[in-house]
C-alpha cells in the first residue's frame, strides 16, 4: 500500500483503472483509495489476479477478479513435475489456461 500511495501522490499520467497482480495487492489499493476518497469503481476500477483464493466476493465492494482452474492448473504442474522426474527432457513449451473474469462492484461498466 505505501509503494502505490507514494505514486499516486506524485506525478503520474491520469488513470481510470488499477489492475493488482494479487488479490492481496488489490487489498492494499482499495485501502489507499479508501483514504483519500476515490470512489471505487466511479473515479477508478479495480481487477485483480483471484488464484486461488475466492475471497473477492467477500470485499465491500466485492473485488472483480481474474481467475483460472486450479485443478487444471494443478495438472499440467503434476504432468511436468512427473515427466523431469522420470528423467524425460523435452523442449520448453507454453501451457496456456483459459481464464474467467468475474466483474463484480469495483469495476465500472463501459463507458462510450
Amino acid at each position: 500500500g505505501q509503494c502505490f500511495g507514494r505514486w499516486l501522490s506524485g506525478k503520474h499520467a491520469p488513470f481510470t483503472a488499477v489492475f493488482a497482480t494479487a488479490w492481496t495487492g488489490a487489498l492494499a489499493v482499495m485501502r489507499v483509495m479508501h483514504e483519500r476518497h476515490v470512489d471505487i469503481p466511479a473515479e477508478c476500477s479495480l481487477l485483480a489476479q483471484g488464484g486461488l483464493w475466492p475471497v473477492g466476493r467477500y470485499l465491500v465492494p466485492p473485488l472483480s477478479t481474474i481467475d483460472y482452474d486450479a485443478t487444471e492448473w494443478g495438472r499440467a504442474a503434476c504432468e511436468l513435475l512427473a515427466e523431469q522426474m522420470a528423467g524425460k527432457t523435452s523442449a520448453p513449451r507454453s501451457i496456456s489456461l483459459a481464464p474467467e473474469i468475474h466483474l463484480r462492484g469495483t469495476t465500472a461498466p463501459l463507458r462510450p
